[in-house]
């Protein structure tokens, strides 16, 4: 059997975006512009409906970020790191940085095969890259995509540790400039829970599930309190 092996370079060309070439802060972007995520990537915010669960309603963050466009060749920063993805049989199935390799396990293999939008951001003191990687050929809107996060300063490729449906940056936040940097996995229409996970040593470990109410067979209703209860318990573990 022969295996073919295409190692892709990324190239890194940063948008202008809102803040013309500069680190924007994410929550003043998102509350200039009336966006929110409900699951399915950034979109205008309704304020008249309650009945969807808001990623910005609790993504009180310090992120600063700027969108990478063109993605293609070699992803650099400041020379501190090199990533290269390799594609097996036209799917990704290595993503390397500097000494560091992580491979795509076997649930994901055969399923991704571009990066289809990516992030470089700044939070607590470390320099990251999000790219999420999703299938081409799948046209479907409720297609599911991976995120990968790559820590620069680390030389660590650390896999989202759920699919999803949604490409912003709003489902990882720091609940409220906290000690860890935050996970929140929300997948309309795949389950009916909020997973909440916490990036700790580059690894993502799941803190806490909170479960979603039935509302009309469609959308779903939670109770924010209990995410901000879990933020409460989680600062208060940090500081004793």
């Amino acid at each position: 059997m022969i295996k073919i092996f295409v190692t892709l370079f990324i190239s890194l060309s940063i948008s202008i975006g809102f803040s013309q070439g500069k680190n924007i802060g994410l929550e003043k972007m998102l509350l200039e512009h009336g966006l929110t995520d409900y699951g399915y990537g950034l979109t205008k915010l309704d304020k008249r409906n309650d009945s969807i669960f808001d990623y910005h309603r609790i993504g009180k963050s310090n992120i600063r970020f700027k969108e990478l466009k063109n993605i293609s060749y070699c992803l650099r920063m400041n020379n501190l790191s090199t990533v290269k993805i390799k594609k097996t049989k036209k799917f990704i199935s290595d993503i390397s940085i500097s000494t560091y390799n992580y491979k795509l396990t076997s649930d994901y293999l055969e399923t991704f095969d571009s990066v289809s939008k990516g992030y470089y951001f700044q939070l607590l003191g470390s320099d990251y890259y999000l790219l999420y990687l999703s299938n081409s050929r799948d046209i479907n809107i409720r297609n599911q995509i991976l995120g990968i996060l790559i820590n620069i300063r680390e030389n660590k490729v650390v896999p989202f540790p759920e699919l999803q449906s949604s490409d912003s940056l709003l489902p990882l936040t720091d609940f409220n400039c906290g000690q860890n940097l935050y996970y929140i996995s929300y997948n309309p229409s795949f389950k009916n829970t909020v997973d909440i996970y916490a990036l700790k040593n580059n690894i993502f470990e799941k803190e806490s599930t909170i479960n979603l109410l039935n509302f009309d067979g469609y959308a779903w209703t939670i109770n924010y309190d209990d995410i901000l209860k879990n933020d409460t318990s989680s600062s208060k573990s940090s500081k004793e």
